[in-house]
């Protein structure tokens, strides 16, 4: 759903242009770079670990918050919870390491998910994609 992980911050950013894009962009993206980056070199069972938890979620946006600042760490934030809730209708591990989750073992790879991607859409991805494209396409084109 990796388009759909970017077309979201591109409507929040139309929406609340006081966003960064830089870090809104990178917590949109983060949970899936690292847990499938991860089972991508087999270190975890499914690409939906630990970057998929609210723990990670909170860890990641203090880090963000010390270091950068709490605007950056705001837009992460909103990227990064964005992401989730997009992925919430899967099987997303919220409460890990507080509560037992059972990761279900998933052995396709990359290339697997963008062909699953490609031949069976997601109607709200695309739903998210086309929001998107309409919102940047009236800024392009329509404001002076």
């Amino acid at each position: 759903m990796i388009v759909g992980h970017l077309a979201l911050p591109a409507i929040m950013r139309h929406y609340f242009p006081e966003l960064e894009a830089a870090p809104l962009y990178a917590g949109s993206l983060f949970p899936d770079v690292m847990d499938k980056g991860l089972h991508s070199m087999r270190l975890v069972v499914n690409g939906r670990t630990i970057a998929h938890t609210l723990f990670s979620f909170t860890a990641t946006t203090l880090i963000i918050a010390i270091f950068l600042g709490k605007k950056p760490a705001r837009s992460w934030s909103i990227g990064y919870v964005g992401h989730l809730i997009c992925d919430g209708g899967g099987d997303v591990p919220w409460l890990y390491p507080f509560t037992i989750h059972a990761f279900r073992p998933s052995d396709s790879n990359i290339w697997q998910k963008i062909r699953r991607w490609l031949t069976n859409p997601n109607p709200f991805e695309i739903m998210l994609t086309l929001w998107a494209v309409v919102l940047l396409f009236r800024e392009k084109f329509h404001n002076p």
